[in-house]
């Protein structure tokens, strides 16, 4: 099933910006970097993030750095900005399995990820970004489906 969704805020920038509208699939094979949508499991607001680890990973933040499975996790998409909230930010996590672990994009304004979420847990209520579809300018298109 495919669903519309317009971003509500910048943690997904500069993949996405503030009032973007995206199209989004249902029922898609899970994969590290893929952007989902889901239900905010304390808030239960509609939230979109980057999958940075899936079940039996395990993520470390480190002065400032995420590491995926003990190596720096290289994550072209944030291009200059910083990979975690604050260079004091440290932790450990190892991924149960139907579980993932989420990061928005822009780590600075970028709230309610797996840093204070937890683990989001797979089911039908997790949506995959497959295209942007306003505005027009940068439209990126997955095509792995």
């Amino acid at each position: 099933m495919i669903h519309i969704y317009r971003i509500k805020n910048n943690s997904m920038f500069p993949t996405f910006s503030h009032n973007d509208l995206i199209l989004t699939k249902t029922n898609q094979k899970i994969r590290r970097r893929q952007i989902i949508i889901f239900k905010n499991p304390i808030t239960l607001e509609i939230i979109i993030k980057r999958i940075v680890a899936t079940g039996g990973d395990k993520v470390e933040i480190s002065d400032g750095s995420v590491y995926l499975n003990g190596k720096s996790l290289n994550e072209e998409y944030i291009k200059k900005l910083p990979k975690t909230k604050d260079s004091e930010e440290n932790g450990s996590w190892t991924i149960p399995q139907n579980h993932v672990f989420v990061l928005g994009d822009n780590r600075r304004v970028s709230t309610h990820d797996s840093r204070d979420l937890g683990f989001i847990r797979l089911n039908d209520h997790v949506n995959h970004y497959w295209c942007k579809i306003w505005p027009i300018r940068n439209h990126k298109v997955i095509s792995n489906f």
